[in-house]
């Protein structure tokens, strides 16, 4: 793992040593095969890393960010908010972590679970506290 990178099992460490009930690839939709990269299914609470973002740099394409996969997407996010969840995404590489994305991703899920932005007020509501919080960035 190169130096100042956070492996996904460590990942699923600190999130379950901040609020137990974690999953990597949680199936949130039963009989379809939408999947959260990381899903706490007690609270509703599920992290995306868009990792797709940087392949082009490479030459290479990522499902993510094509337009049938971009729809595909949307509509599984939608059909996980219809079903209560909370959804938070992050731009990141899935195999390897910065400590950026995981401090950041690991401060919104208290930030949900407070209702207490990171200025110590309280929230509007659930549905603009990502929006606020990379505003802050």
């Amino acid at each position: 793992m190169p130096e100042g990178r956070v492996s996904p099992e460590s990942f699923l460490e600190k999130l379950n040593s901040l609020l137990p009930g974690w999953e990597r690839e949680h199936k949130f939709y039963p009989g379809r095969r939408c999947s959260f990269d990381y899903g706490n299914p007690k609270q509703l609470i599920a992290i995306e890393i868009e990792g797709g973002m940087w392949m082009a740099q490479n030459g290479k394409k990522s499902r993510h960010f094509t337009g049938s996969g971009a729809q595909g997407d949307m509509k599984k996010y939608n059909a996980a908010e219809r079903r209560g969840w909370t959804i938070l995404r992050y731009g990141d590489n899935n195999k390897k972590l910065t400590q950026k994305t995981v401090q950041t991703a690991l401060r919104d899920v208290k930030v949900i679970l407070t209702g207490i932005d990171i200025d110590g007020q309280r929230t509007l509501d659930m549905t603009c506290q990502a929006s606020l919080l990379l505003e802050k960035i």
